[in-house]
C-alpha cells in the first residue's frame, strides 16, 4: 500500500500538532506496527473537526499557502493533488473506527473478520454488492483479507512494495471505469461533503445486520485503487461488527463515546456556545497563530487559554483552528524551500539532518507533480445564467446561454477565457466549450477548477496547457454537472512548470 505523504518529522513531531483523542489512534497504531500515521489523521482532523456544518473542502485541505516576506506580502500557494489527501483520510478513517471498536467492546471484532469465512455471516461468496457494485462477495472480502496483510496489519519494512491486490480475472465489470463502494452515510458525508444529490445507489435491506442505509462513493480504476481499498475494508468491518453483536460475541463494555462521536459532540457544543472572547484571548491564539507553542506562552497566558479552554467548546475549537494555520505555514515554508533548491540545486539549507532529508523528498515530490507551485489564481467566475438564478430570477432550465468573456491581469500581463454552453439534444450530450488567450511569460501551465459554490468542492479540474491560446470542450460527463441545471463557478490557476 504505497501513498505519498508530504508532512515533515519536525513538524508531526510538535507538542501541538493533534489533539489527545486522535493522538492516542496515532500510538496505538505505532505500537502495533510501528508507523506513522500522523499526516493522514491530520487531514482526517482538517475534514471531520475544524467545520461546524459540513467538511472543509479538498481545495482547501490540499492548498498550502505561502505569504512572502517581501513588503507587498505577495500570497502564493502550494497544493497536493487531491487524491493523496483523500487516500490519507480514509486510511486514517479505518484506524480511527478500528480504534474506537477496539476500546468499546470485549472481544476483537478483528479475529472474526479474518478467521472465518462469509458463510457464517450467511453471505453467499457469489451474491453481488458486498460491498462493491456489482461485484462477488468473495472477491470483494478477499481484498480486506489483502489489505490486513499488506498494510493495516504489517510494519511498513515488511510490506511488498508491488502487491497485487487486485485479481482482475475475478473482476466482473470490466468495461467499467470506475468502482463503487458501499459505505455508510457518516463515511460518504465526510468524503463528498453536503450534497443536495441523492446517490446513485442505496442498500436498504440487503446488508441485514447493518442498522443504516448504504450509499455509494465512486473511484477511477486506474488510480483510485487505494481509496476503494479503505472504503470497502470499513464497511466490512462495520458489518461484521453489528453481525457478532446480533450473534451475542461480542459485549459493550461500556458506552462512551466514539472518537468520531466524541468530535462531533465536540463541533456541535461549540456551535452553542456563547461564550465572548475577550481581546486578551484572541491576542493568545494570534500568538499560536504565528507560531508560538502553547508551552512557549508565559504561565498566565498558558493558564488563562487552559481554564476557558476547559469551559468553552468555542475556544477550544478555535485553539485548534489557531494550531492548524501556524502548522500549515510550516509545510509552505518547507515547500517554499524546496522549490529554492530545486531553483537552485547547491542552496545550503540550515537545518538538521531530518529536515534537510525531508526537503529532498519535497523536491521529488515537485518533480513527479504531487506538489505544484501555484502562481497566481483568479477571482471566482460566475456566468450571469448562474447569477440569475442564484438571486431567484426565473429561467428555463436547460436553456443555452449566450458566450461570456472574463478577462484578468496575472503576472503583469493578461489572460481572458471564453464560456460557451450547448445543451444536449436527441442523442448528443451537452458540451462546455472554453476558449482562452494568455499574454504572460513563459514556464506556467493554465488550468481550470470548476466549483460547487455552495460547499466549495470541486467537481472538476483540468490542465487548459500552456498555449497561448487555445480551445477545449468538456461534456457534462466530463464536468460532472450539467451547466446549465446545477449551480456552479469556475477559477483558473497558473501553476509553474519544472
Amino acid at each position: 500500500m504505497n501513498y505519498r505523504k508530504w508532512i515533515p518529522k519536525s513538524i508531526t513531531q510538535r507538542e501541538d500538532f493533534l489533539p489527545e483523542n486522535l493522538e492516542d489512534v496515532r500510538s496505538w497504531v505505532w505500537e502495533t506496527i510501528r508507523e506513522d500515521i500522523a499526516a493522514e489523521l491530520y487531514v482526517y482532523e482538517n475534514r471531520v473537526l475544524l467545520s461546524p456544518e459540513q467538511p472543509i473542502a479538498w481545495e482547501t485541505i490540499r492548498r498550502y499557502e505561502y505569504e512572502s516576506k517581501k513588503k507587498n506580502k505577495v500570497k502564493k500557494y502550494y497544493e497536493i493533488q487531491t487524491r493523496d489527501a483523500q487516500i490519507c483520510f480514509l486510511r486514517a478513517w479505518v484506524e480511527v473506527e478500528r480504534c474506537s471498536k477496539k476500546d468499546k467492546f470485549s472481544e476483537n471484532t478483528e479475529s472474526f473478520l479474518l478467521n472465518t469465512n462469509l458463510s457464517n455471516f450467511s453471505v453467499n461468496e457469489n451474491e453481488l454488492d458486498f460491498f462493491l457494485l456489482n461485484e462477488q462477495a468473495d472477491f470483494s472480502f478477499s481484498l480486506v483479507k489483502k489489505i490486513w496483510n499488506n498494510c493495516l496489519n504489517l510494519r511498513p519494512s515488511k510490506r511488498k512494495k508491488k502487491y497485487k491486490y487486485i485479481d482482475h480475472k475475478k473482476v466482473k465489470q470490466k468495461n467499467k471505469k470506475k468502482w463503487n463502494v458501499y459505505v455508510r452515510p457518516k463515511l460518504r458525508f465526510y468524503f463528498y461533503g453536503l450534497s443536495k444529490k441523492k446517490p446513485k445507489y442505496l442498500k436498504k435491506d440487503q446488508f441485514s445486520d447493518l442498522t443504516m442505509n448504504m450509499e455509494t462513493i465512486k473511484c477511477k480504476k486506474d488510480d483510485g485503487v487505494n481509496i476503494m481499498l479503505f472504503a470497502n475494508f470499513d464497511s466490512w468491518l462495520e458489518f461484521i461488527f453489528q453481525h457478532q453483536i446480533k450473534q451475542g460475541n461480542i459485549m459493550l463494555k461500556d458506552n462512551k463515546l466514539s472518537i468520531l462521536e466524541s468530535i462531533e459532540k465536540d463541533k456541535k457544543d461549540a456551535s452553542k456556545d456563547k461564550t465572548i472572547v475577550t481581546d486578551d484571548i484572541h491576542s493568545i491564539l494570534q500568538k499560536i497563530e504565528n507560531g508560538t507553542l502553547k508551552s512557549e506562552l508565559s504561565l498566565t497566558d498558558r493558564k488563562k487559554l487552559d481554564n476557558l479552554c476547559k469551559e468553552s467548546p468555542k475556544v477550544k475549537l478555535m485553539l485548534r483552528r489557531a494550531h492548524h494555520k501556524a502548522i500549515n505555514k510550516e509545510i509552505a515554508q518547507a515547500m517554499h524551500i524546496a522549490r529554492q533548491k530545486i531553483q537552485k540545486p547547491n542552496l545550503q539549507i540550515k537545518a538538521d539532518n531530518d529536515y534537510i532529508e525531508y526537503v529532498n523528498q519535497l523536491v521529488q515530490h515537485m518533480k513527479n507533480g504531487m506538489i505544484r507551485f501555484v502562481e497566481w489564481m483568479s477571482p471566482p467566475m460566475k456566468t450571469q445564467y448562474v447569477e440569475l438564478r442564484e438571486k431567484g430570477v426565473a429561467l428555463g432550465l436547460g436553456a443555452d446561454f449566450p458566450p461570456e468573456t472574463k478577462t484578468f491581469n496575472a503576472l503583469g500581463g493578461e489572460i481572458s477565457v471564453t464560456y460557451l454552453w450547448r445543451k444536449g439534444y436527441q442523442n448528443k450530450s451537452g458540451f462546455l466549450n472554453i476558449t482562452w488567450k494568455m499574454d504572460i511569460i513563459p514556464r506556467y501551465e493554465l488550468w481550470i477548477v470548476f466549483v460547487n459554490p455552495s460547499n466549495h468542492e470541486a467537481f472538476s479540474e483540468f490542465v487548459l496547457g500552456e498555449d497561448y491560446e487555445g480551445e477545449k470542450y468538456f461534456s457534462v460527463n466530463d464536468l460532472k454537472f450539467d451547466p446549465s441545471i446545477d449551480f456552479w463557478s469556475a477559477y483558473l490557476t497558473l501553476k509553474e512548470l519544472l
